[in-house]
């Protein structure tokens, strides 16, 4: 295939790109745990932190399916006192043809639910200048580019997911080594496990 050979890719559709950005969003999520390594509960087959695509996901009702992000990252944690902790990051992708509101407010609906941690937009914004890409596809990436900005120069739609708590991080390939830039972390939706760990220490109670 075009990326096993090294090559980028083009998608097409929204959807093609979930599966080409798990690994990067798999890092992304991993390396907000490098202060607290030691509490990733892991496996033999498991490292801790597991994506998985679940835009189609149904929640088992027979009247239809519960809106679900279009990918959902677990990480497995353990504590002393408080015990095994699940951080849930709600993801939901946005390629550069549709980087608008609405994709911010899908990720504010997710937090709303009450069902993550974490709540995130990944935006692929692709170089303008990348190789066939056509006059309105250019303008289009553009456009996009300066609703999302940089980490040092936010634009308009990461600010205002700043201001709500939701995390918007880029990725400007589909090549399975891709590292996402963040350019606003993700706001914690519940409470933090590790001071939560702290008070139950404080309390003498052991593994929850």
């Amino acid at each position: 295939s075009a990326i096993a050979a090294g090559l980028d890719v083009q998608a097409s559709r929204e959807i093609a790109t979930y599966p080409l950005l798990l690994d990067p969003i798999d890092r992304m999520v991993t390396a907000r745990y490098a202060g607290i390594a030691a509490h990733i509960s892991t496996s033999d087959a498991e490292d801790g932190v597991q994506p998985y695509i679940t835009a189609s996901k149904r929640a088992g009702s027979a009247a239809g399916a519960f809106t679900r992000p279009d990918i959902t990252v677990i990480v497995d944690l353990d504590f002393p006192h408080l015990g095994p902790w699940n951080d849930v990051h709600s993801v939901e992708v946005k390629p550069y043809w549709a980087v608008e509101r609405d994709g911010l407010f899908e990720a504010a609906a997710q937090a709303a639910l009450r069902r993550c941690t974490h709540s995130w937009l990944v935006a692929y914004l692709p170089p303008a200048d990348s190789p066939g890409m056509s006059s309105d596809q250019k303008r289009t990436i553009r456009a996009a580019s300066t609703r999302i900005g940089t980490a040092a120069a936010r634009g308009p739609l990461s600010e205002e997911a700043r201001s709500i708590g939701i995390g918007v991080a880029v990725a400007t390939s589909l090549r399975e080594d891709t590292e996402l830039e963040v350019i606003v972390e993700a706001t914690r939706m519940v409470m933090d496990p590790i001071r939560a760990d702290e008070l139950f220490a404080s309390l003498g109670r052991i593994g929850g």
